[in-house]
């Protein structure tokens, strides 16, 4: 122990001494474990931090699985015939619920709030197991019809909202235009469904059981399992009543599209698809950190040849190599442990930078803070880092020990074979990891710009976005959403500077919306292929001008498609294509549910573009629009396109809401190209933290082959001078340094090339039209630090030419190296002045006992 300590007060002595070296090893290990211990913190949070609720592990999703309906996962939501099916037949779950997100307007005449809800089976809360802060939870009458008057609020909206009223409970409140009392308020953090602030009882009526609206799929679905049945024993319970719901429909085509129950983990389905792209941020920051590895054991390999004479003198007295090794190992570790700490004090601050640009793209995130995990993690990394980057330079420096440099004039500091071939190296894998992670932010920057050339199938330039939700109670009968919308659409047309304007029930890339089975009147498909799935969209007239969506054939909707109309419909071209691929789809025939649905069927009198609605990676499902008017929805959101500002006409638009119905709120007002930038957030997130630690890394390489070449100049400054004495040019010795700076540089490339071959596979899922090997991102990454490689071997190669060569061969002549070296090794290995000047006057010291034996 009096060893360990001896060692630690002598490292902190030996680093105090050269503060330069100390000041630039800690900063550079600071930032390396910092952005380590944020993007672990990140990680740890999202991924594997289990979920807030009591013994999450047992609670699931559950969804219905088709093949062939348009979806990427093949999953989709349940209809209230399918939910009470599953109510009815399961043997797996203490309880099933269902749960509707949406939007629910709070407030007074003049002064509407639009808040963030959800509506939820009164048992969510037990499935959870969640209690209320205050109050209590929904009792299951609280589910019937006319017993629903009921919400219970969020705890951030009744601080926000209510002042943290400890009396809340009790109270009336008008909610989607009809008073409702409060049950209860949720314990601060809670928000399921993300970001829901305010929940009210889910009550399902006779016509949701309607057989025609067994394809009416729009309700998520939550289960606690029974205690002791597994995932697996559930998932069989599950297929044997995919089966049943099969036979028990057979008029409905359930075997056709390959129906199945699927379940899923609720932490899984929380944490969506970011789990790869964290984990590829935590791989590229691991890589970092190998850099600042290979940088800073670079750094202690020049200051452990320095120090020959010193490691000399304590051989000579008898320390032994593994008394040696231990000293050197101890300096290390107490660099890194400087680093660590100042890792901890910045990652704070890279933690908020992260936060605020992922909080509308990573779930969770916004509870992300330093805990238990995270100072362990920290510890862990900050021990283990200073071993990797101390142990190879702590052996050669013990290895290297010759006692000539103990006798008077002995050249000092003079860099053996093995420890130039190891700095070589170093260089060679800073150079190899640079490329790597270049290679990956070229791909997913080449990824970013193709997505963002993708055609939506739209005009998003010029056009203002907003959500209305008229409450159902309020608004009751058809006509009556149907004429405010009308109302609403005619005056906002008629504002300056609007050149069409239209309302949809759920706008592109919103993350919202409705499908159903659809039944197609075609002789080009089989009859049981005549069912498909398919997005529902109501329009009113003028929203398809509004967004920009071209016309193809027929027309679009007009004012004459009332509800005392026949029924129309307007199709995108994938259906027209699919169902009617050599013949004119318009005049043709279609409707809502099954073949033996009684919906009528409806007339196409168009054919439209076909709209990227859920995500720009991906074609959406086929497509059905029909009119508002002949069949309203209480949900739309509106399309303004304008040859303004778009965001100059909210304030006019919001006032004639308000104008309608004084009650109203206005939702996520926003332009559509806003709208597009939100559905790109989780690609730019992980593009740009990437593309930052690539360029961490790069800078890195750079300092790397800089300082090799650098210091190389030095060590061969007697050879230089005496080249340029003989007759060699200034270009003759640049290209000399150049050339072997660069072939470390290319060795790295070579090798770093490789690497990327071996490893960019890991990003495939993350890229969108781009191959994980693709050749010009990875050509791009390599000449890209080609160049910068270039640059900074010229740097020192050209000081080396602005030398005396009479000067150096003097200096050489006396057996010390000349005044130069110091300076240009410490201020090329990013010392301070302070260490320059030290080492100066040790030099100095040594060229006035060498003048003192002789040497003029």
């Amino acid at each position: 122990m009096m060893n360990l300590l001896q060692d630690l007060r002598y490292a902190l002595r030996m680093l105090a001494k050269n503060p330069g070296f100390a000041i630039v090893a800690v900063l550079t290990l600071g930032l390396g474990i910092g952005a380590n211990t944020a993007i672990f913190s990140v990680v740890n949070t999202v991924l594997l931090k289990p979920l807030p609720y009591p013994h999450s592990d047992v609670l699931v999703k559950i969804w219905t699985g088709c093949t062939g309906v348009g979806l990427a996962t093949g999953q989709n939501w349940f209809s209230a015939r399918e939910f009470r099916e599953l109510r009815e037949q399961h043997r797996s779950f203490v309880n099933v619920g269902v749960i509707g997100a949406g939007t629910s307007g709070l407030g007074v005449s003049g002064n509407p709030r639009s808040v963030s809800g959800a509506v939820v089976s009164p048992s969510l809360f037990t499935i959870l197991g969640v209690s209320p802060r205050l109050g209590r939870a929904f009792t299951p009458e609280e589910g019937e019809q006319g017993h629903d008057r009921v919400v219970i609020l969020g705890h951030g909206l009744w601080q926000r909202a209510f002042g943290s009223d400890p009396l809340i409970v009790g109270k009336d409140l008008l909610v989607n235009g009809r008073s409702c009392q409060v049950v209860g308020v949720m314990p601060q953090g809670f928000d399921y469904p993300s970001p829901s602030e305010l929940w009210m009882p889910q009550v399902f009526v006779a016509t949701d059981f309607d057989p025609n609206n067994r394809g009416n799929h729009r309700y998520e679905v939550l289960a606690r399992l029974k205690p002791g049945v597994s995932l697996a024993q559930a998932r069989t319970d599950m297929e044997a009543l995919s089966r049943y719901m099969i036979e028990a429909n057979r008029d409905y085509p359930y075997e056709r599209v390959g129906f199945a129950l699927i379940l899923h983990p609720l932490l899984e389905e929380t944490v969506g698809d970011v789990k790869t792209s964290l984990w590829v941020l935590m791989g590229a920051v691991g890589f970092v950190l190998l850099l600042v590895c290979a940088n800073v054991a670079g750094l202690l390999l020049v200051r452990g040849t320095a120090r020959q004479k010193e490691i000399a003198v304590r051989v000579a007295l008898g320390a032994g190599t593994r008394r040696i090794i231990r000293q050197l190992l101890s300096e290390s570790i107490v660099l890194s442990l400087l680093g660590g700490a100042l890792g901890l004090l910045l990652t704070p601050i890279l933690l908020n930078v992260i936060v605020t640009l992922s909080a509308s793209s990573l779930p969770r995130v916004a509870s992300t803070g330093i805990d238990g995990g995270a100072l362990l993690f920290t510890f862990i990394v900050t021990v283990g880092t200073g071993i990797v980057f101390g142990l190879a330079p702590a052996l050669e420096t013990s290895r290297g020990v010759h006692y000539e440099i103990l006798k008077e004039g002995g050249r000092s500091g003079s860099e053996g074979r093995a420890s130039q071939r190891l700095r070589r190296i170093f260089v060679a894998a800073e150079a190899a990891l640079a490329v790597l992670l270049l290679a990956g932010s070229g791909l997913l920057v080449r990824s970013f710009v193709k997505l963002l050339q993708v055609d939506p199938g739209f005009r998003p330039e010029g056009v203002l976005t907003l959500q209305v939700a008229l409450p159902t109670a309020k608004y009751a009968k058809p006509d009556q959403p149907a004429a405010f919308f009308h109302e609403l659409v005619s005056r906002v047309q008629q504002l300056p500077g609007v050149q069409a304007a239209g309302a949809v029930s759920s706008l592109p890339l919103s993350g919202q919306g409705n499908s159903g089975t659809t039944t197609v009147d075609s002789r080009a498909v089989a009859p049981q292929d005549a069912s498909p799935e398919a997005d529902w969209r109501v329009a009113t007239p003028g929203f398809f001008q509004a967004m920009g969506i071209s016309l193809i054939a027929g027309r679009f909707f007009e004012e004459r498609d009332t509800d005392t109309a026949a029924p129309v419909a307007v199709i995108d071209e994938t259906m027209a294509r699919t169902y009617w691929p050599n013949e004119d789809a318009v005049g043709k025939r279609i409707k809502r549910g099954g073949a033996k649905s009684t919906n009528p069927w409806m007339t196409i009198v168009g054919v439209v573009r076909h709209v990227r609605y859920r995500t720009l990676e991906a074609r959406s499902r086929v497509q059905i629009y029909w009119p508002e008017a002949q069949r309203p929805t209480n949900f739309m959101g509106l399309a303004i396109r304008t040859s303004a500002n778009p965001t100059s006409l909210a304030p006019a638009v919001q006032k004639i809401v308000l104008d309608l119905d004084a009650q109203q709120p206005v939702d996520r007002v926003l332009t559509m190209q806003e709208l597009m930038a939100d559905s790109l957030a989780r690609r730019r997130l992980t593009l740009t933290l990437l593309a930052a630690f690539a360029g961490g890394a790069m800078l890195l390489a750079a300092l790397g082959i800089y300082g090799v070449t650098a210091y190389t100049v030095t060590q061969r400054q007697q050879e230089i001078g005496l080249r340029m004495a003989i007759g060699a040019s200034r270009a003759d010795v640049l290209k000399l340094i150049v050339r072997q700076g660069m072939s470390l540089m290319l060795a790295g490339l070579a090798a770093g090339l490789l690497l990327s071959l071996c490893l960019t596979w890991v990003l495939s899922t993350l890229l969108f039209s781009v191959r994980a090997y693709d050749p010009v991102s990875l050509l791009a990454a390599a000449a890209t630090l080609a160049l910068v490689g270039l640059i900074a071997c010229s740097l020192p190669a050209w000081r080396a030419t602005r030398v005396d060569p009479l000067v150096a061969l003097r200096y050489e002549s006396c057996g010390t190296r000349g005044p130069m070296e110091a300076p240009v090794q410490a201020l090329l290995h990013g010392t301070t002045v302070e260490w320059i000047q030290d080492h100066d006057r040790n030099e100095a010291d040594q060229l006035t006992s060498s003048s003192r034996s002789g040497c003029r």
